[in-house]
């Protein structure tokens, strides 16, 4: 993630999309984010897919002194997926902070649901996989962009030990959360101006 930070030192002015927590809680009373528990009810029975953000004076403490705080508050407790993404934030952290980056925190499962307006089988099931295709195909075509396929095969088949489909598409639903936001007119809802919503 270092390297990115270098990478996008040296990139045009550019809006970037991540799925991950950008605007940090700064104390026990902000956590979890406001925006992380709406989201969370959002996604109903997918709501795992969600992990809350976590204070920034923890990017630098480890999990069971995080958890007793957390506990010492009546606070939900801080999962482990959260905790191995620290590094990663710290990194998105420093790129957030260059003037001609402009940031944005989205998910792709929130993404997918406000355009199915449903909940979409697991993403890790064939069924689940095909329907966020769809979902996709079908909001690019109304911009008039191309969705191929056949590329999209092939791109996964050359780096699948690497990728998984899911992984491709939730940074296909990122990238278009990207240029939906970009757009003259767009629909993009924000939940408490930190989530992208749809």
């Amino acid at each position: 993630m270092d390297d990115l930070v270098g990478f996008f030192s040296n990139q045009p002015e550019s809006i970037l999309i991540v799925d991950m927590p950008l605007n940090l809680p700064q104390s026990i009373k902000d956590y979890p984010r406001v925006s992380d528990v709406t989201a969370k009810k959002v996604l109903g029975k997918a709501h795992a897919s969600i992990f809350y953000a976590p204070l920034e004076r923890w990017l630098d403490e480890n999990l069971k002194t995080i958890n007793l705080e957390c506990a010492a508050y009546q606070k939900p407790k801080l999962s482990i997926q959260s905790y191995n993404l620290f590094k990663h934030i710290k990194s998105i952290q420093k790129i957030k902070t260059l003037p001609h980056i402009l940031c944005y925190e989205s998910h792709p499962e929130l993404f997918f649901h406000g355009l199915s307006q449903s909940y979409p089988d697991s993403k890790k099931t064939t069924k689940g996989v095909y329907q966020r295709l769809n979902l996709l195909s079908n909001l690019m075509l109304q911009y008039g962009l191309n969705f191929d396929q056949n590329e999209l095969n092939s791109f996964y088949n050359f780096n699948k030990r690497k990728l998984n489909m899911d992984d491709i598409l939730d940074a296909c639903a990122m990238a278009m959360a990207g240029y939906l936001l970009n757009q003259p007119s767009n629909d993009t809802n924000l939940i408490n101006e930190e989530i992208i919503f749809s």
